[in-house]
Formats: structure tokens, C-alpha cells, sequence
């Protein structure tokens, strides 16, 4: 039988909330953890994984401008670190301070 993957939620938060760490911290762990389970069902010679196009897949519209001149999968994330950090502000703003 063909396993189906669930795609993890997508990532919207308050930088500066109280719980934004928290928030980050889980969204991150389901990113992970579904790219190592696309890995396992690719294991059959198919090209390496895109970790890039899948995190960019699971950010909200809002969060989405923040990354879109990232690198990287790498890069993604160090910018994303970066924003659940900041204070309370548009997205947009925090993310032109990096």
C-alpha cells in the first residue's frame, strides 16, 4: 500500500509572542520530520530531496516575504530563528533589519 504524507501546517506567528519559541520550535520539528519522511519513501534512486521548496511550502503568505531572498533551506531557517526573537511588529519590518 502507498503511504500518504500528511504536509505539516503552515507557519504564522506573532514575533514577540510569549509562546512564538514554542510555536517555532514544533512548526520546525514537523518540517524536519516530513522531509525525512519524504527521504525515506525516495530512497530509490531518485534525486536528493528539495528541503528549500518544502519549507517555503509550508509558510503562510505573511511569513513568506520574510525568506523569499533566502539561499538556502539554511538559510530559511536562520532568518525564521531570527524573526520569533524579535519584537512585536510587522513581519515585513523585522525581516529588512537582518
Amino acid at each position: 500500500m502507498d503511504k500518504q504524507l500528511l504536509r505539516p501546517r503552515e507557519l504564522c506567528f506573532e514575533p514577540g509572542a510569549p509562546d512564538a519559541g514554542r510555536v517555532f520550535a514544533f512548526w520546525l520539528r514537523t518540517v524536519e520530520d516530513f522531509i525525512d519522511s519524504v527521504r525515506e519513501l525516495r530512497r530509490d534512486g531518485d534525486p536528493e530531496v528539495n528541503r528549500k521548496h518544502i519549507i517555503i511550502n509550508c509558510l503562510s503568505p505573511s511569513v513568506y516575504p520574510c525568506v523569499e531572498d533566502a539561499a538556502d533551506y539554511e538559510d530559511v531557517v536562520r532568518i525564521l530563528t531570527s524573526l520569533r526573537q524579535t519584537e512585536k511588529q510587522c513581519l515585513c519590518e523585522a525581516s529588512s533589519r537582518k
